[in-house]
């Protein structure tokens, strides 16, 4: 897919539309977007197309009078077989002059395709856990990614190093980050998904709620325990409390009287306001 456009205000939409058809195109999805020239920052409509686009700026640029803009198979810089390569936009100007500015970077590496600082307006793509996010990512994105796993947040990481913070995460997911680093620790119970996200200052991780639930008790956190184990679901309460009589087996098995006695206290204590909760009902 590639790119055509001129500077934005220039031309009626309807015109460039227009121009565009006799050029044998079908205009597809309308984009504005800001690029970095060496004449400073010109803001461009651009229409997805498809089909052959060289010199189709030129023309444009000759006709209109107007900056004109094009992409395709033409601006790729390197290899597409590589692990890294760029697009780039050919910029042309109404005296005829032309250059080409680095736009967006496949990194086959991080499994990411991030526009550049010469751009503005574009979206990006890295894929995480078996998951496609656009960038920048949202704090749902984030809070879904923590509970993927450590090696999904260890590539986040490896991302923001990268290619900086501000392209990587939006607005809202710096703040929602920013907020919490102010605080020691932040925990968020995803029920649905199974885990309790912990962030404690800018870094995040996810556990598992059954084993968050046994580290509670472990830590002396019983109150906090029985808070996540009355608080799940029937179907997840179940796995924890199979999840916590297998470790009193375990604990039972290699003589760990302290833990076992812990454990088996706490599962005591959920059974039986069960069972009261039952004849109240």
């Amino acid at each position: 897919m590639g790119l055509i456009g001129v500077e934005e205000g220039k031309i009626e939409e309807r015109k460039l539309v227009g121009l565009l058809k006799n050029l044998g195109f079908k205009p597809g999805r309308q984009i504005r977007i800001k690029v970095k020239t060496s004449r400073g920052w010109i803001a461009f409509q651009v229409y997805e197309v498809t089909g052959f686009t060289e010199g189709v700026a030129a023309e444009l640029a000759a006709t209109t009078g107007c900056t004109a803009l094009e992409s395709g198979e033409h601006t790729i810089l390197g290899e597409v077989s590589a692990k890294l390569w760029n697009e780039a936009f050919r910029i042309v100007f109404p005296d005829g002059k032309e250059e080409l500015v680095v736009a967006i970077i496949h990194d086959g590496f991080l499994d990411a395709v991030m526009p550049t600082d010469s751009v503005e307006g574009l979206n990006g793509t890295v894929y995480i856990g078996g998951v496609t996010f656009k960038t920048p990512l949202s704090q749902k994105d984030l809070l879904l990614i923590a509970t993927i796993g450590k090696a999904a947040l260890d590539k986040l990481e490896k991302l923001v190093n990268a290619y900086g913070k501000n392209k990587v995460l939006s607005k809202e997911a710096l703040e929602y980050i920013e907020s919490l680093s102010k605080k020691e620790v932040k925990e968020s119970v995803d029920y649905e998904a199974g885990f309790v996200i912990i962030i404690e200052g800018s870094k995040v991780k996810a556990i598992p709620l059954p084993e968050y639930v046994l580290s509670c008790l472990r830590k002396g956190r019983k109150e906090k325990a029985i808070e996540l184990v009355r608080g799940a679901p029937d179907d997840q309460k179940k796995e924890i409390l199979v999840f916590l009589e297998e470790r009193a087996e375990i604990y039972k098995a290699l003589g760990e009287k302290k833990e076992y006695d812990v454990v088996e206290d706490f599962l005591k204590e959920i059974r039986e306001y069960a069972e009261e909760n039952s004849k109240e009902s």
